[in-house]
């Protein structure tokens, strides 16, 4: 929006976006002068992003049974969820976040199996990358900062310091974006958090819409593949709320972070949406727009914990219900082009 926000409306206050992916498109716009170029760019780092998932869920998937259909059926869920493949064309910071997001739990895991210093200084140094890619790059470290809060009230100093060495270098490296914005705007996240920004009055029902911009298929449009759609939308989100429940959100396999990033997730998706200053003192749902990107931290904890009860089925049957879901995800995608 400018340094006042002014360029797209000449009112509203606006935000500085996170850095990285505009130095690095600038690269390869100034080298292609394509447009095409970007988008093929963005492709590639979604390509990058599935293979940093791969090793992702071969380190997590040691102790789990059947753990190559587990790794096939995350696999597939992951690419072909309806955010995922529209994030792949995206000319926008939101591109940037995936690798590094999924990078960021890989180096977490591998520093929880061998706690040591090097690998917290990596952890810290990668999740400060990640929150310089987008601005809800933050949620991780938010995250770590309550586990970290955990260790020190049950006394596990070591653990504690660990991840307070992490945290630390994370904000050295990812807070320029939010002292910017504070600096300018007043607020760490821009309009983000004001009243004075990008705002809407919605019904409270305008909630639910997250749910319809993640999954529902909103990108293609096909009437007549929706109400299928829905239901196979509808089974694999009870699905994967009965996993979470199930395998005790995730503690035993050491992805319960993924489950307290997607919760920080809706917790700050529904203030973005109803600004808590208007949802005080005059019961309005008043805030930003919904936008399915900003829940991309669901895609893992979506394909991760649905698949430890496919593989529970027959393989056949799990296989078959996850090709049908990706199938029709794309059909949906792909008709957003016709």
């Amino acid at each position: 929006g400018g340094p006042k926000g002014d360029i797209i409306t000449g009112k509203a206050k606006g935000t500085f976006h996170s850095p990285i992916y505009y130095y690095i498109s600038a690269i390869v716009y100034s080298l292609s002068k394509s447009f095409l170029a970007l988008h093929i760019f963005s492709i590639f780092i979604m390509l990058l992003t599935n293979i940093i998932f791969l090793f992702f869920l071969k380190q997590i998937s040691k102790k789990i049974e059947k753990k190559y259909n587990f790794i096939i059926f995350s696999m597939i869920l992951f690419v072909f969820l309806p955010v995922q493949l529209f994030t792949s064309l995206m000319i926008h910071p939101s591109i940037i976040f995936p690798p590094l997001l999924i990078l960021s739990l890989l180096m977490y895991i591998k520093a929880l199996n061998n706690p040591k210093f090097k690998g917290f200084i990596w952890l810290g140094i990668i999740m400060g990358t990640l929150t310089l890619s987008d601005l809800k790059g933050f949620i991780m470290p938010l995250a770590l900062s309550i586990y970290a809060f955990f260790h020190l009230i049950n006394k596990r100093y070591y653990k504690f310091r660990l991840l307070i060495i992490s945290l630390i270098i994370s904000a050295i490296i990812g807070s320029y974006t939010f002292i910017k914005n504070y600096l300018q705007f007043g607020s760490p996240l821009g309009f983000w958090k004001t009243s004075q920004g990008h705002i809407y009055t919605h019904e409270f029902s305008r909630l639910l819409n997250y749910f319809t911009a993640f999954l529902a298929g909103i990108y293609g449009g096909n009437e007549f593949i929706k109400p299928l759609l829905t239901i196979f939308i509808l089974v694999l989100t009870l699905i994967t709320v009965f996993s979470i429940i199930k395998n005790k959100f995730g503690i035993p396999k050491k992805v319960d972070i993924l489950v307290l990033m997607s919760v920080i997730t809706i917790v700050l998706a529904f203030f973005m949406t109803c600004n808590i200053e208007y949802l005080l003192t005059s019961f309005t749902c008043v805030g930003e727009i919904v936008h399915g990107r900003y829940l991309l931290i669901f895609d893992p904890t979506i394909a991760i914990f649905s698949s430890l009860v496919f593989i529970k089925f027959k393989n056949i049957l799990s296989f078959l219900f996850i090709l049908s879901i990706a199938i029709l995800f794309s059909i949906d995608f792909l008709w957003a082009f016709l």
